[in-house]
């Protein structure tokens, strides 16, 4: 089987590689049978291949490709039109047709991705939902499995953020929720996986970090966190769980389960705190 990239898209090369292969197959079908089997239509396959896999101009290359292919393998076969004119428009409209579905194709990829997106994003703040960072942390945990790199994880809560929404309302509290989002993604790394996932649940993950570079992180994030918060009025502190696994276990579920108990170790005992542990 050809490797696959992560959502399950082949890659580029064997996408770029087939489709010449195919462009290939379908001219000189099309050269030894003249008009006798019309077998142009395929010539859409290749031009969907690499407009859904690559995007607009690899697609529309590909078409220009295809319809040059059709051009070259009926001038070969002897077939002639009665005037140049006639042969010009009639490589022409053969490169719109594949060129009109290529852009639809692309189109269509777009809005895929952008469908694709939206589902694995928070609506109010912009980082990952539990949906999308649960996906990109089993691509963490794979490779931290492969590269024996240690990763930790940390659990953050918003302590007593139901009395933010009780004092000043639901729209101050979102507010809140959006400034400490955007403390996260400034204080972290771009390899680091930021998500949101509950209320006023957040989680990060660092790939390749052990306890002590994640406690030195945490706390430099833990105190821009509070101060976000506090430049829209609210005096919010932040419980954190943070657990680092040498050894990473066999699904994100245990993952967050242990991150989730240590932060919960740090509610039952005061709040307001940073707890680093590493996993056995």
């Amino acid at each position: 089987m050809a490797p696959v990239r992560e959502g399950g898209e082949p890659p580029a090369a064997v996408v770029l590689a087939g489709s010449a292969v195919l462009v290939v197959a379908v001219a000189g079908v099309d050269y030894a049978t003249g008009i006798e089997l019309r077998v142009f239509p395929l010539y859409f396959l290749p031009v969907l291949a690499v407009s859904l896999r690559l995007g607009r101009w690899p697609g529309l290359g590909t078409a220009a490709v295809c319809a040059l292919a059709w051009e070259l393998s009926n001038h070969l076969a002897g077939m002639r039109e009665s005037r140049t004119a006639i042969g010009l428009a009639n490589l022409a409209l053969m490169a719109i047709a594949f060129g009109s579905v290529a852009l639809l194709a692309a189109a269509q990829r777009e809005w895929l991705r952008r469908e694709r997106a939206l589902s694995r994003t928070d609506g109010l703040t912009g980082l990952l939902n539990g949906r999308g960072f649960y996906e990109a942390a089993a691509v963490e945990l794979a490779r931290s499995a492969r590269y024996r790199h240690p990763l930790t994880l940390a659990y953050f809560d918003l302590d007593d953020f139901k009395s933010t929404n009780d004092r000043f309302g639901h729209a101050r509290g979102d507010e809140v929720l959006v400034a400490v989002a955007r403390a996260m993604r400034k204080s972290c790394r771009s390899t680091d996986v930021v998500g949101r996932v509950g209320g006023d649940e957040f989680v990060v993950l660092f790939p390749e970090t052990g306890r002590d570079a994640a406690e030195t992180a945490l706390l430099a994030l833990r105190s821009r966190v509070e101060e976000a918060a506090s430049q829209h009025g609210s005096r919010l502190t932040v419980s954190i769980g943070s657990v680092t696994f040498a050894k990473p276990p066999a699904d994100v579920e245990a993952l967050v389960h242990e991150a989730d108990t240590v932060m919960y170790a740090v509610k039952a005992g005061g709040k307001n705190a940073l707890r680093c542990v590493e996993a056995e």
